[in-house]
């Protein structure tokens, strides 16, 4: 079993930072979190080389968690970005800006709907299965038409589902709804 301080204490002496990427997922995550909530006590008075070392294991765990796959579309990586569901501006602790959790594995033009509209949102229901669902009455029908075809989706459908999403996702899609 692993104590994490002594894993703070060998990847901080070790200049090559390398071991993140052998640690097993569960580990990796407890690791990141660790670190975070220390920072996040520190006034997040982090260095850049340890921000970037946040932001490298942040999207190399969630794109871990997709197999590597879009989590709406499938498909292989080439075209997909790490995506946050609560967004990164909106976060006030690097606790919240680099947990795993907050995290998809979209196709970029997916990333850039999501990201750029106020129709489409990440919704979980109480078997928790998750969806990107378009709010239809809040846009346009050419909108309409052109999200459901970026989602893959038929035409008689608001919803997409999203593989391999976290239960500590709700906390993040809880925290869109807050906001909106």
């Amino acid at each position: 079993m692993f104590n994490l301080k002594d894993l703070d204490n060998k990847i901080t002496n070790n200049e090559d930072f390398t071991d993140y990427i052998l640690l097993p997922n569960e580990l990796a995550i407890s690791y990141i979190k660790y670190k975070l909530n220390k920072s996040d006590n520190n006034n997040n008075s982090e260095n850049n080389e340890n921000i970037r070392r946040y932001d490298y294991m942040y999207k190399k765990l969630v794109k871990l968690n997709a197999s590597s796959k879009c989590q709406i579309t499938g498909y292989i990586n080439t075209v997909c970005d790490v995506a946050h569901i609560y967004p990164f501006s909106k976060c006030k602790l690097n606790s919240e800006k680099y947990d795993p959790a907050n995290g998809i594995f979209i196709c970029s033009n997916i990333h850039k709907l999501l990201d750029n509209t106020k129709y489409i949102n990440i919704v979980y229901d109480d078997d928790n299965n998750y969806f990107i669902k378009i709010e239809a009455d809040m846009c346009k029908p050419e909108e309409l038409n052109c999200a459901r075809h970026v989602l893959n989706i038929s035409n008689d459908s608001n919803m997409a589902p999203i593989n391999n999403m976290s239960a500590d996702s709700k906390k993040y899609i809880d925290m869109c709804k807050i906001d909106s």
